[in-house]
């Protein structure tokens, strides 16, 4: 266990590099050391954190934004946590509207306002081609971000404005996918967004009142999210397979297990944890093996080597299948 540089900061998300190094976000750091839950209140900056393995040291302490591109004096929490093909760090702002990126081996910062005015970036990824995508939570947008150019790219869904929670995902062929909670009458549903096009496809969850967060990507090609539990039915672990178009549940053996995503080896076993809702000192990690009789390892790979992306990237620069 290793204690974090300043231990008034609370913690939301963290991933790991090509190179083994731990990439640690702030979510919030208070003068104090209270816990803030939302983010909304932090006196002080939050920061990106790396950590080496290698001589336990944290090697890096950066300030996205030293040159106050986010004009707010509480800047919000940190999130994400996404690794382009040249080992960039990139990160979101929930509350201020912005993304910002680090090169470790420059030690250089850059922050990109979104373009919608207070916009709410509420989940982030990156697809082959290294754009950087984030759902605008209180918007109902998908933003993308070309690093080539520096320009944005909104795209408005057919039920505008959609619940994207926690948000996108990419395939191998850099669609983007992305759960939408359902609202009233209309049902939660999997949408996928074919960025070369701009067409949105579609697909309502069989049954009422579908809550699905953050989706992922399996080794086939399969989506994942985890939709969250109701009175008549538990949390579950959820694969939609796009070939045929079928929805398979997988309930969690605890009935509140709330979570915000699933992850994937490369022997398709699929990892989850329990973040809140759970019976008293039953929150932990879970693992699905949705063919039992595959199971050769309880030490699986992540899928396509760290960070766990559902496509593989050359360590060259250029990305590949």
């Amino acid at each position: 266990m290793w204690t974090l540089p300043d231990s008034r900061a609370g913690v939301h998300d963290l991933t790991q590099d090509r190179q083994g190094r731990i990439w640690v976000l702030e979510f919030t750091r208070t003068e104090d050391g209270h816990v803030d839950s939302s983010g909304s209140g932090s006196e002080l900056p939050s920061r990106l954190l790396g950590f080496d393995p290698k001589t336990e040291k944290w090697a890096h302490v950066v300030d996205l934004d030293p040159d106050n591109v986010i004009r707010a004096t509480r800047k919000g929490p940190l999130m994400g946590g996404l690794v382009d093909s040249q080992g960039k760090i990139w990160v979101h702002w929930m509350l201020t509207g912005a993304i910002s990126m680090y090169d470790p081996a420059t030690r250089k910062v850059a922050t990109h306002l979104i373009p919608t005015n207070a916009a709410t970036p509420y989940g982030a990824c990156i697809d082959p081609f290294d754009n950087i995508w984030v759902a605008e939570w209180n918007g109902g947008k998908l933003a993308r971000f070309d690093q080539s150019s520096g320009a944005w790219t909104e795209f408005i869904p057919p039920i505008y404005p959609a619940n994207f929670r926690r948000g996108p995902e990419s395939d191998a062929e850099g669609n983007i996918w992305v759960g939408v909670w359902s609202a009233a009458q209309r049902p939660g549903k999997i949408a996928k967004l074919d960025q070369k096009t701009g067409r949105w496809q579609m697909w309502d969850i069989p049954h009422r009142g579908a809550q699905p967060y953050e989706t992922s990507i399996d080794k086939d090609g399969n989506v994942w999210f985890p939709d969250t539990s109701q009175p008549d039915r538990p949390m579950a672990n959820v694969r939609f397979n796009p070939r045929d178009e079928t929805f398979t549940f997988y309930p969690r053996p605890q009935f509140v297990a709330d979570s915000t995503r699933v992850n994937h080896a490369e022997d398709g076993s699929v990892h989850y944890t329990a973040r809140y809702g759970a019976a008293k000192d039953q929150s932990g990690f879970g693992v699905l093996y949705p063919d039992k009789d595959t199971i050769t390892t309880l030490a699986p790979r992540m899928l396509n080597g760290a960070p766990g992306y559902a496509f593989k990237i050359a360590v060259a620069g250029k990305p590949s299948r």
